[in-house]
């Protein structure tokens, strides 16, 4: 799922507040870049999704369940 898609689906607020998160550039695993990836996905939980990015996950999970 892209952002698009995401646009579509969430609220003009969410989609907003996401993208913002979604832009913030942090050094991967730091105290701040786990803070951002916990808010982006207590937002995506409202809407029953998983991590857009994480397509990965997605093909693995396919061959699991």
């Amino acid at each position: 799922m892209d952002l698009d898609e995401l646009e579509e689906i969430m609220t003009p607020e969410d989609f907003n507040k996401y993208l913002e998160l979604f832009e913030r550039e942090e050094e991967i695993y730091t105290p701040e870049w786990f803070e951002i990836e916990e808010m982006k996905e207590e937002i995506l939980e409202k809407y029953d999704l998983d991590h857009p990015d994480d397509s990965y996950e997605a093909e693995f999970d396919e061959y699991y369940y």
